[in-house]
């Protein structure tokens, strides 16, 4: 009985591991270094639109859990979570760095520190006072 138990008892833990999907978390940062208050406006796809408010000299995040194989580099494919992405500024000024390039952006990871969790893929765009103009 021990030699049928044993075996039946390693399938069942692999069939219990395997429907386990792992998390992966993308990150999108806007480091606000200006001396401007940008808001940022996103929208996901079967989702409603959302504005959050960014400070001068501070950083809005934005997190997004996903389940999938890992949360790497989607290249210029990086925004693909959102319908929509941009930033506002009040009248007469608006930001003139695109945030819509990948090369605006950059990207890092973080190993993940949580069961199931494939780590958290990061990117991050700086926005300057001079990125800001009429």
């Amino acid at each position: 009985m021990e030699k049928i138990t044993k075996p039946i008892f390693l399938l069942l833990i692999l069939i219990i591991a395997a429907a386990c999907d792992p998390e992966a978390t993308y990150i999108y940062e806007i480091d606000n270094k200006s001396s401007y208050t940008i808001d940022v406006h996103f929208k996901y796809p079967r989702g409603e639109s959302v504005v959050i408010e960014s400070l001068p000299d501070s950083t809005t995040t934005i997190r997004i859990y996903e389940t999938i194989s890992s949360a790497n580099d989607k290249g210029d494919n990086f925004l693909y979570i959102f319908d929509t992405i941009y930033l506002d500024i009040p009248a007469p000024y608006e930001v003139k760095k695109d945030i819509q390039l990948r090369n605006n952006w950059v990207y890092r990871w973080k190993d993940a520190n949580r069961w199931f969790d494939v780590g958290d893929g990061i990117y991050t765009i700086i926005i300057e006072d001079g990125d800001i103009g009429q």
